[in-house]
């Protein structure tokens, strides 16, 4: 029985092939992307920074930045990706040491508060059965004189979420829960983001209620996870820091023609045929046998290798396959066979107005029992559409 995250969940939300091929396939990520190597620096500095002060001692920020630059010398490699071409290792090191200075300067000298765990594993049920079980790490927990328990979560985005979205969020919710069955005397709980880069602090409560529905929407998400039979890819600003790309038929063939030499890259295959196509579909009346053949070639090369998605020098090509049935025509024998057939059963009461679409759309729903399916399909095949669609690529780290 699997132990579930905030981020386990968040992954199959954002991509169910990425959750398939972390959690399933157990693949491992093929490198790291500096984003996240910037935020393993940082927490570990963080940490540091609150075990000293447990011992009774103070750092200083220059004892900080010291022990950050250190850490980042003796870790960097040069796998790690910077997907923004535009900057270097150097231009985020920096915001490394930014996000020290600035956490230093707003909370220090860090007594309001009393530190009680750093990087503290919580692991704990969502339900009286123990079925549904989640972890998770946190950055730390304090205790205020009041006796109110804080969490507290470092981020080093530089993006600042707004007070809806942060009242929302269900990492931190996640870790109140299993707080509160760490500690039974736990009554007021305040949720704490850190926005370090960024020097803003957001601050979060959660009625009991919120927490009842928090556990029954992540008990549903679990059940619809264990359930499912296909993850299919999902697209979104995400891929380019996504460590499976070359499991990805939408990612597969970039992370071919980015392994060619540059100056054999616009002469990959695929990489030609796209750029022809471009060309073509600029001009495709004129051209529209000629577009029609190269499609043919397209897609034959696209099955072949099992991609969905092909990149050009400039362009992306998508390529979606799609059923359809095949309806007789008007006074043809087999069209009013097949009008007589659904009359007869009455699965439609405008039989006279027989859609392809709609038919097709009963069929995969299991609207129509077997018989009828067959007897539909008997008359009315159905046959696979490819559907192209061009798209201009964008510009490195845009």
């Amino acid at each position: 029985m699997p132990v579930w995250s905030h981020s386990r969940l968040q992954t199959y939300e954002d991509c169910p092939l990425k959750y398939k091929s972390q959690y399933i396939d157990c693949l491992k990520p093929r490198e790291e992307n500096v984003e996240a190597f910037l935020g393993i620096r940082v927490h570990e500095t963080l940490a540091k920074l609150f075990r000293d002060l447990m011992m009774a001692r103070m750092p200083s920020v220059d004892d900080l930045l010291a022990q950050f630059r250190r850490s980042w010398q003796e870790n960097w490699n040069d796998a790690i990706r910077i997907t923004k071409a535009e900057y270097d290792s150097g231009d985020y090191l920096r915001v490394g040491e930014r996000c020290i200075s600035n956490f230093y300067r707003r909370n220090h000298p860090f007594d309001d508060a009393t530190t009680l765990a750093i990087e503290q594993r919580l692991d704990f049920a969502l339900d009286d059965e123990g079925r549904y079980r989640v972890q998770g790490y946190v950055d730390r927990i304090a205790r205020r004189p009041d006796g109110a328990y804080e969490i507290h979560d470092y981020k080093t985005s530089q993006h600042l979420p707004s007070q809806e979205e942060i009242d929302s969020d269900r990492q931190l919710a996640l870790y109140e829960i299993g707080l509160r069955q760490r500690w039974r005397d736990v009554n007021e709980v305040r949720l704490i983001w850190h926005y370090v880069a960024l020097d803003e602090t957001m601050a979060s409560q959660r009625a009991p209620e919120e927490l009842d529905s928090l556990q029954e929407a992540v008990i549903a998400l679990i059940d619809e996870i264990d359930a499912a039979l296909e993850f299919p890819p999902r697209e979104s600003s995400l891929c380019e820091w996504c460590g499976y790309q070359e499991h990805c038929p939408r990612r597969q063939h970039l992370v071919q023609i980015k392994q060619l030499p540059v100056d054999e890259q616009n002469l990959e295959d695929g990489v030609r045929l796209v750029d022809a196509y471009a060309e073509l579909a600029g001009r495709r009346d004129e051209v529209k046998d000629e577009l029609e053949s190269l499609k043919q070639k397209i897609i034959a090369y696209a099955a072949g290798r099992g991609f969905d998605v092909l990149f050009g020098s400039a362009h992306r090509l998508t390529l979606t396959r799609r059923s359809k049935l095949t309806l007789p025509g008007q006074g043809e024998p087999a069209r009013d066979a097949l009008e007589h057939i659904l009359r007869e059963r009455g699965v439609w009461d405008e039989v006279s107005q027989l859609s392809g679409s709609r038919l097709l759309r009963a069929l995969e729903s299991g609207e129509l029992d077997e018989p009828l399916r067959r007897a539909v399909l008997e008359r009315a095949p159905t046959h696979e559409t490819v559907l192209l669609r061009l798209s201009r690529l964008k510009e490195p780290g845009n």
